[in-house]
């Protein structure tokens, strides 16, 4: 049995940002967004916390760190 890693979707900084947008703006639960943008919730819960970190100057998620 061979399992192929799928590459991972590419989103632009818009993107994100109007993802982000819909939860903390237009009233939608992460899990609604994250249904009707095809994506898991947890990638939203991160974008949501990557932009709330940048906005509030604190220093954003480094991997390895």
């Amino acid at each position: 049995m061979t399992t192929e890693k799928q590459p991972g979707r590419k989103h632009t900084e818009d993107f994100k940002r109007e993802s982000v947008v819909l939860v903390t703006e237009r009233g939608y639960k992460v899990s609604e967004a994250a249904r009707s943008l095809d994506m898991g919730d947890n990638l939203l819960h991160r974008w949501k916390r990557e932009f709330k970190e940048e906005a509030s100057g604190s220093p954003a998620y480094q991997r390895g760190a």
